[in-house]
């Protein structure tokens, strides 16, 4: 069983969300953007710890919109769906009670309105009332659902310690699933009354308890009577069942506050998981009220935890379904299912809430790319899903020196909750997928490689032959040539060709929610206009270079920097004055940048890419160099997503400026 869908109207800071969820739910999000209230409004449902009072709204809690009208007569309604009971006869026996037309679903739902007799725009406060009901009929009112089935919620900043030695939870709820009661403890009395004979025969002790009763003698008054000893505790069996205590150690027992808050609440949660289980294995003939099913939802379950206790604790957590965390760890994101992530967005101080969720990729993603995601959130903590926006780029030496060049623009992309992204290669699909419009939906970039003359034996020579460019019986003899003698005959024909850009065009069905664009570009891209492609995919959040990213950081006058990285990173003294020679020669060739691009190789982008990260941020500009036209633009557009008012670069100007 797992909800499978929420729907919140008129709640807090809810307009009108409904989303559709996996097995478990992750709710990450920056603060204040709804996340425990998000929480709180399943409890409206689905709590039974609740009181009515607690379920007695008041005006506070209403949605406030610009242009909305008061409060009064409005209606706050919040439903979740259930699904995946069909095989549970325990929890089909009052779920089909709540069925909506759909088989196989159950709705339930809270509404707190003013009552039918009165007129909603005079309504006050105390005209209105709650109702818990199931399916679609308000008439239908739960009855047996808080038996059965509830949610559990663990809040944040709790204390761990102190509710591990609570009578309520879970410690005593844990002892009575487990039988350890009165009876079982009745020949402890015993001993406890054989340790108290000891006790009073010791000299000290007589003699502490004769100074005090001396002492409260002669303040007294006579009319009340104290006579004071040193015992141990416990006149029944009840007794030593309240007081027993979780301690710690076998042979030296420790209390509770001798350890550190991690490790109490990490003994506090799996006590907490622990008796959820218990409960659940406690079964009854169908129809009998001996069952529970329960959903525990968790609030910022890394408090305190070490990021590999978080880990390990939350892969085993998320084995079952269904739980609910909410979350600033990006170590237990990484630990997720991919398709749990309900993210929380507040644009501003007056539009609600935003959500989205991730439940769908499952059905949009091949199982082999669902792995790689998830591969990929462990590997780098997942951090991408608590972007407020993304830049996604092919490979290590974009992201390490990104953040340097946003500077020199003057962004810091921290600030603007900007994460960029490394896949380590040209396979956007399944990442764009995750925070494109049917997942995260989070504002994105994509920096990528035009890879001009790539591939091109296979690509550009029928490319050339459609355009026109050459002839059948010419494209046989250029596909004899050497790749450099072959691009040199392309370009004395004026012809170019970009890899990069058909890889980009592809991507339009999962950004586009219509076709015209991709329409647009491909009929640019089959006519060659080069230029025309690169601008309008920049419309989709697409920039590409010409040829890929060091040669697009020399034409920007970052040569010097790259070369002193070459050096700094071991390159050979002859490999280091050849480009020394070539760079005091002036602008640099395209065979010249071939030869850096080598080098560069040689010595591994990614080390270059670190070592020039920290040169950037020694530089300003101007001083003979600019930051690559692509890739400000491609800051400025996920800025501009975040911040509508932000000014941006013109459309018009493209970044691959010598292109026609």
């Amino acid at each position: 069983m797992h909800i499978s869908k929420i729907d919140i109207q008129n709640f807090r800071n809810f307009e009108n969300v409904t989303i559709s969820t996996s097995n478990n739910l992750l709710l990450v999000g920056a603060n204040a953007t709804g996340k425990s209230n998000f929480i709180y409004a399943l409890r409206l449902v689905l709590d039974p710890s609740l009181s009515r009072r607690d379920r007695m709204l008041t005006a506070d809690d209403f949605f406030r919109g610009d242009g909305l009208p008061p409060w009064r007569g409005r209606v706050i309604k919040v439903s979740v769906e259930i699904t995946g009971f069909a095989d549970n006869p325990n929890l089909r026996s009052f779920l089909d009670d709540y069925n909506y037309g759909q088989p196989g679903f159950a709705l339930i739902s809270y509404v707190y309105k003013p009552r039918g007799n009165i007129i909603p725009e005079y309504s006050q406060e105390s005209d209105y009332e709650f109702r818990i009901y199931g399916g679609d009929d308000e008439s239908n009112e739960v009855t047996q659902l808080f038996r059965h089935m509830n949610i559990r919620v663990i809040e944040a900043l709790r204390n761990a310690e102190s509710e591990l030695i609570a009578r309520r939870i879970p410690l005593k709820s844990i002892l009575d699933l487990y039988g350890i009661n009165g009876d079982a403890l009745q020949g402890v009395i015993t001993h406890l009354q054989e340790a108290n004979d000891h006790v009073k025969e010791l000299h000290v002790v007589q003699e502490l308890e004769s100074d005090l009763a001396k002492r409260i003698q002669s303040i007294k008054e006579h009319i009340h009577e104290l006579d004071p000893v040193l015992r141990l505790s416990a006149n029944s069996a009840e007794d030593v069942v309240r007081a027993l205590r979780i301690l710690l150690g076998r042979d030296l027992l420790l209390p509770i506050n001798t350890t550190s808050l991690g490790l109490a609440n990490l003994l506090f949660l799996a006590l907490s998981m622990l008796e959820i289980e218990k409960r659940e294995s406690i079964r009854g003939p169908i129809g009998e009220n001996v069952y529970e099913f329960i959903i525990l939802a968790i609030e910022e379950p890394e408090a305190h935890l070490h990021p590999h206790v978080q880990r390990l604790l939350f892969r085993d957590f998320l084995k079952r379904s269904p739980i609910i965390l909410s979350t600033h760890s990006p170590h237990i994101a990484s630990v997720a299912p991919i398709d749990s992530m309900v993210m929380f967005r507040k644009p501003n101080l007056i539009e609600g809430t935003k959500i989205s969720s991730t439940s769908q990729l499952i059905q949009l993603l091949e199982p082999t790319e669902m792995a790689d995601l998830e591969r990929y959130l462990d590997v780098t903590r997942a951090e991408i899903v608590f972007a407020r926006a993304v830049i996604i780029v092919e490979g290590d030496a974009e992201e390490f020196a990104l953040a340097s060049l946003a500077r020199l623009i003057g962004c810091d992309l921290d600030k603007h909750g900007i994460t960029v992204c490394n896949i380590r290669g040209t396979n956007f699909r399944p990442y764009v997928t995750l925070v494109g419009p049917e997942g995260l939906n989070v504002p994105f970039a994509i920096l990528t490689d035009g890879d001009k003359y790539a591939n091109l034996q296979k690509v550009a020579i029928p490319q050339a032959r459609r355009a026109a460019v050459i002839t059948d019986d010419e494209a046989q003899q250029l596909k004899t040539y050497t790749p450099f003698d072959l691009r040199t005959e392309l370009e004395n024909r004026n012809f170019a060709y970009y890899d990069g850009l058909k890889r980009c065009i592809e991507l339009l069905d999962i950004i586009q929610e219509n076709d015209s664009l991709k329409t647009e570009i491909e009929e640019d891209y089959n006519n060659l206009q080069w230029a025309n492609v690169n601008q309008k995919l920049q419309r989709a959040g697409i920039f590409v270079n010409k040829w890929s990213f060091e040669p697009a950081l020399i034409e920007a006058g970052y040569a010097s920097e790259i070369l002193e990285a070459i050096e700094d990173c071991g390159a050979g003294q002859q490999i280091v004055s050849e480009l020394r020679r070539q760079l005091s020669a002036g602008q640099l060739e395209d065979t010249q940048v071939e030869y850096w691009i080598k080098q560069i190789n040689n010595v591994g982008k990614g080390r270059i890419g670190q070592r020039l990260s920290s040169k950037l941020q020694e530089i300003s500009l101007p001083g003979g160099r600019e930051v690559p036209s692509y890739i400000k633009a491609s800051i400025e557009y996920v800025v501009q997503k975040l911040q509508p008012t932000t000014t941006v670069i013109d459309e018009s100007e493209s970044s691959l400026t010598d292109l026609g």
